[in-house]
């Protein structure tokens, strides 16, 4: 399959349907899975930009939501599941190497299951520190990975973190000051995605399913 640019947008399209499928199915015996892919796929739609572009990589919300996630059902089943989520984003986009990849996904699943430690036993279940520290042991172990195994890609990770950094401070602030308690709520008593979400993210699936049909009828 010959393909145009950067990012995948049938691969988007495809992994963004198989999650949504996976969701309604699994809704049917197991509300906790179903979540799961729920919150993953706003995680894969709010990945686009960073496909498009390393510096645009801290707007996702999938930091946000998999802190949460991590809080709710522990850190090392979360981690685990988000480090294999990270392993495959290449197939999404040229822009992540196999080798970047792999070494974030080590470095998610290593932060994602210290996350419940710093929430309930450091910073008092305050989520905005949580995912402020979340996002330093990603870089940190970024950078020692990196050291150890491939540094001449030092220089060039040092250039990226000078704009995903500040980006990375900005958007925790803004999704915790904004979606913090609205959030929470999907969580207690009962888990419970909203179905407004579900039928915005039908729409931008509409939206990308179409553009994406356009686009292979004008290869």
């Amino acid at each position: 399959m010959k393909e145009r640019g950067i990012v995948s947008w049938d691969r988007i399209y495809y992994a963004s349907t198989g999650f949504l499928v996976l969701a309604v199915l699994t809704g049917f015996f197991n509300k906790t899975i179903s979540f799961i892919f729920w919150i993953l796929l706003i995680s894969l739609l709010t990945e686009i930009p960073g496909c498009v572009n390393h510096y645009l990589y801290e707007i996702n919300m999938g930091e946000f939501f998999g802190v949460l996630l991590a809080i709710h059902f522990g850190g090392i089943k979360i981690g685990l599941v988000c480090a294999i989520y990270v392993a495959l984003l290449p197939l999404l986009s040229r822009m992540w190497k196999p080798d970047e990849s792999i070494m974030a996904a080590f470095a998610t699943f290593i932060s994602f299951s210290l996350v419940p430690v710093f929430y309930f036993y450091v910073y008092n279940q305050n989520l905005l520190l949580t995912l402020f520290t979340y996002t330093a042991c990603m870089y940190v172990i970024m950078i020692i990975i990196t050291l150890l195994v491939a540094p001449g890609k030092l220089i060039e990770g040092f250039r990226i973190m000078l704009i995903a950094l500040p980006l990375a401070y900005l958007t925790n602030l803004m999704y915790v000051g904004i979606l913090e308690n609205w959030a929470m709520k999907m969580f207690k008593p009962t888990l419970s995605f909203p179905l407004y979400m579900k039928l915005i993210i039908f729409i931008i699936l509409l939206g990308i399913g179409v553009y994406t049909f356009v686009n292979q009828k004008g290869k």
